[in-house]
């Protein structure tokens, strides 16, 4: 009892902090504004007393409700009944939006496909997914859309697998009937669900092998899953740039919770190391993959490019023109941080960062940023705090965070005369100009032409089918004019924010019941919200392979 009481308390003062900070950052434009009274209100004392609860009685209404599906159904049974439903479920998506979701990075990916480049700014794994399908196949058949569709389908079939594979888990687990239908009416008809499915991101594989991973896991005590936690974990490392790293933190907590694991850890961390530097070395040396080394200096410097920029326009009075001109010298449109655009993200700032002038000498970026921390601390934590607000902060308003990229994207790129553009919302008419359909770029030493360009690229028309116009006109809302925030409970189910909330509540009820299993499957989660929040990526397909994981983590306490 002591010790759920002060692990909620403790859980309870954090949330309290996120809705603190959160609610300062916009009101106020700086995170700890009036901290101490903001803080302790009645609100902290009943976020406490919430956690305390759920810790209690939540694992009781497993045993309240229960009834056992499986005396009707066996785990297989249920897998493919599920599967068939939530496949079947998901379809009017697909026709209202037919072939898919031609968006994100897929334009990119696709064109240096046809190059026959592999730019390693992306999983090559998905990129060569993706175009063969979207080109290879799109060619067999004499049309890309028909390719991209067989994309699409793949895609839609292995996420409704998971979600099946997830239904017959809870079902072994012996989790109540009701739980488990509650659980699949929310795999069929929470939106979130087919647009992701039709999405061409790599993150929806990612979000698949590392759902398997976190399942094979469960059995890691039998032999049996011994080949496929590797395979899983192989493909999860594969399909997402920072998988590699993720994997190695929940191994790390692994092997430091379960003395009797130890050994079988430590073999699938050398299989699964060994193999990613396979195909590393295959990749690199066999296909010839390009890595701009300029592109990860400006990845790994999204953080402190902002809080710069913050500082060099929040206190352009205070800091002398020698200190300004030096940030400019670094990020040359710096005053572009005075817009709500480029506190929001990083993309802008980072566009036109000056890498090769960090490459050439690291020391004197570093020396500058330093110099500026010690200098105004609170300004870098703002900085920070602006710019992940989503991951941590459940009841913000993603247009009023950031206006560039809607929260999920449904609309495909599309062709306006020699213009690719991108919608940032429709309804409004505001687009993005992406670039011409022959402009020439440069990709590490590779110099693309722009007759290259022009007829190397693909973009893929979408069409509504069946007279769905009502189906796509409501998924265009719930992306462009974030409809589901006007519902207040419903927002949470497509919060980033709520989603950590919910870890991190498992992780701390898995500390009060020393279930070090438990925490051991939760840390693959928070290394990934990790390499998010540093990174920092905040939209909501970066978010997904976490949020179809809780079912899988909160199943194994809350069962019978």
């Amino acid at each position: 009892m002591l010790r759920s009481l002060i692990l909620s308390i403790i859980l309870g003062v954090f949330f309290s902090v996120c809705l603190t900070f959160g609610e300062n950052i916009f009101e106020y434009d700086t995170a700890a504004a009036n901290f101490p009274c903001t803080l302790f209100t009645v609100r902290c004392p009943l976020i406490i007393a919430v956690v305390f609860f759920i810790f209690k009685f939540a694992p009781k209404l497993n045993e309240i409700f229960y009834f056992d599906l499986a005396e009707f159904f066996s785990p297989r049974k249920i897998f493919f009944i599920s599967w068939l439903l939530i496949f079947l479920a998901w379809l009017p998506a697909l026709f209202a939006q037919f072939p898919g979701i031609f968006a994100y990075d897929a334009l990119a990916q696709v064109l240096t496909y046809n190059l026959n480049l592999i730019w390693l700014h992306f999983p090559p794994a998905h990129t060569f997914l993706l175009g063969f399908f979207t080109s290879t196949l799109g060619k067999f058949f004499g049309s890309h859309e028909v390719g991209f569709l067989f994309y699409t389908l793949l895609q839609m079939l292995a996420l409704s697998a998971t979600f099946a594979i997830i239904s017959a888990h809870m079902v072994k687990k012996k989790l109540s009937g009701i739980l488990i239908i509650a659980w699949q009416i929310f795999f069929m008809f929470c939106p979130l669900n087919p647009i992701m499915a039709m999405s061409a991101t790599k993150d929806i594989f990612y979000a698949i092998f590392f759902a398997l991973m976190i399942l094979s896991f469960e059995n890691i005590s039998s032999k049996k899953f011994f080949l496929p936690i590797i395979l899983t974990s192989f493909l999860a490392i594969i399909f997402r740039p920072q998988g590699i790293y993720v994997f190695l933190f929940g191994i790390f907590f692994g092997i430091l919770l379960m003395k009797n694991l130890r050994l079988k850890l430590t073999k699938i961390t050398f299989a699964c190391v060994g193999l990613f530097f396979l195909y590393n070395f295959a990749v690199t040396n066999f296909f010839g993959a390009v890595k701009d080394e300029n592109d990860t200096i400006r990845e790994m410097s999204s953080v402190p490019i902002v809080q710069l920029s913050r500082v060099a326009i929040y206190r352009r009075e205070e800091i002398s023109d020698e200190e300004f001109l030096e940030i400019k010298k670094y990020i040359p449109n710096v005053e572009s941080y005075a817009e709500k655009i480029s506190q929001g993200s990083s993309d802008f700032l980072k566009a036109n960062f000056n890498a090769a002038l960090v490459k050439e000498n690291p020391k004197n970026f570093f020396a500058l940023w330093k110099k500026f921390l010690l200098k105004y601390p609170a300004d870098y934590f703002d900085a920070f705090a602006r710019l992940t607000a989503p991951l941590w902060y459940p009841p913000l308003e993603f247009e009023k965070y950031y206006s560039a990229q809607p929260y999920f994207q449904y609309e495909s790129f599309k062709l306006n005369g020699d213009e690719i553009i991108f919608e940032e919302n429709p309804f409004e008419n505001r687009t993005h100009k992406i670039f011409k359909i022959d402009a020439s770029f440069q990709i590490g030493e590779r110099f693309i032409s722009g007759e290259e360009t022009k007829n190397n690229l693909i973009v893929i028309e979408n069409k509504i089918l069946f007279g769905l116009e009502r189906l796509n006109n409501f998924y265009k809302n719930l992306a462009y004019k974030y409809s589901y925030e006007k519902i207040s409970v419903v927002r949470f189910l497509f919060s980033s924010g709520f989603i950590f909330w919910l870890l991190m509540i498992y992780i701390f009820y898995c500390v009060a019941v020393k279930n070090y299993r438990g925490l051991f499957h939760a840390s693959f989660l928070l290394g990934l919200w990790l390499t998010m929040i540093f990174g920092p990526i905040t939209l909501y397909r970066y978010i997904f392979p976490i949020a179809i994981c809780l079912p899988i983590i909160f199943a194994n306490n809350f069962s019978k």
